[in-house]
């Protein structure tokens, strides 16, 4: 069972699956993920750009 917002959100693909599998594709390449730059301090860094190291790392 789905939420509605998810439900909705899940029928504007129409069930075709290459819609689906492209969606997903995109999200991976393109959500934040957090990386610790220092105990406790994290930065959010997508896999789109390069991480830039600050020149104290």
């Amino acid at each position: 069972m789905l939420c509605f917002n998810c439900n909705g959100g899940l029928g504007q693909f129409k069930d075709n699956e290459q819609s689906l599998a492209r969606a997903i594709e995109y999200l991976k390449e393109t959500a934040c993920q957090r990386v610790l730059v220092h105990p406790g301090v994290y930065q959010l860094v997508s896999p789109r750009r390069e991480r830039r190291l600050s020149p104290t790392s």
